[in-house]
């Protein structure tokens, strides 16, 4: 089962390719580009969802493990 969190943010202003988001439980600001963004205006509220992904966090976790495993490899050979 995964862990979510919503949070709700306003687009305080588009400054070039940039939205500055404020999150209005923490008035924590950030910048975040428009292109990722549904069309957004100044003043807009979006719903923010965190999700946990156990899933995609172990496909990572095994891709760095076989990159490590094939370096190992790579560097035995080259000392033999």
């Amino acid at each position: 089962m995964s862990e979510q969190k919503s949070l709700i943010a306003i687009v305080d202003r588009i400054v070039g390719d940039k939205a500055v988001l404020e999150f209005v439980e923490s008035r924590y600001t950030f910048d975040f580009p428009v292109e990722l963004l549904p069309e957004v205006h100044e003043g807009a509220a979006l719903k923010i969802d965190f999700e946990l992904r156990p899933d995609i966090e172990e496909e990572r976790r095994e891709r760095v493990r076989d990159l490590q495993d094939r370096l190992i490899q790579r560097s035995k050979e080259e000392e033999e």
